[in-house]
């Protein structure tokens, strides 16, 4: 398992361009139970044709050492070969990596949740067994139980805000900054698309190791035409 250390560069100086994509890459710490089939709605957590466009001018401009973007729940399969994104930075011979917590961190701190999400199901089920003796009045073990559930619910949410926040981030500055020691030269440039949820986390961690980070936002304007119609109507 990798440990999760972040130092600033040594002998060289890292720009980063973060650019906001439209959508958040979907990522869960742990697998929902009930979770919409995975292609139902494909469009959504997909780069428009304009976000394209105005990324392809992007790295003409810049011309980027190498390019960053978050893998959420996809494969490395999925990013590389069904990712419209890898092949414009293909296109470009720009090189274009994958940044994401460590599946074995990730695996080991879902293991504590889970924990959590088990004991919480047991509790659900003794108070449905409860309900179902239709008692009038509450008991004292129900009230302690209902009171257990929700402090449970909590820590729950807690820690999976933690995990997809705090700690995946740092894991993506490292690797961000990691594929940066790789390029031999003194001043290196990196575009990173990011997830609008994570990008002003990701940017205040990569400064604090004396990362210049520019942030882009492109803003998208849909414009209907009214359509014309000449001619008269004819009884």
């Amino acid at each position: 398992m990798k440990v999760l250390e972040l130092s600033p560069l040594e002998d060289k100086t890292l720009r980063v361009i973060m650019v906001e994509k439209e959508y958040s890459e979907p990522f869960w710490v742990t697998e929902p139970l009930y979770e919409r089939p995975k292609n139902s709605i494909p469009s959504i957590f997909k780069p428009s044709l304009a976000f394209c466009a105005f990324l392809e001018k992007l790295i003409d401009e810049v011309k980027p050492d190498f390019a960053t973007e978050e893998l959420g729940n996809r494969s490395l399969k999925e990013f590389r070969e069904e990712n419209v994104l890898a092949q414009l930075f293909k296109s470009k011979e720009t090189p274009f990596f994958a940044v994401e917590i460590d599946e074995y961190a990730k695996e080991s701190l879902a293991s504590l949740v889970d924990e959590k999400k088990r004991l919480r199901d047991d509790i659900i089920k003794a108070l449905e067994e409860f309900s179902n003796k239709k008692e009038k009045e509450r008991s004292i073990e129900e009230e302690y139980l209902t009171a257990y559930l929700q402090c449970l619910q909590q820590e729950i949410e807690e820690a999976e805000y933690e995990i997809k926040f705090s700690v995946r981030e740092r894991w993506i500055a490292m690797g961000i900054i990691e594929n940066a020691r790789k390029i031999e030269k003194r001043e290196v440039t990196c575009i990173h698309i990011s997830s609008p949820e994570h990008a002003n986390g990701v940017k205040k961690i990569l400064e604090s190791v004396n990362v210049e980070v520019e942030t882009i936002k492109p803003v998208k304007k849909l414009v209907f035409k009214e359509k014309t119609y000449s001619g008269e109507l004819k009884d």
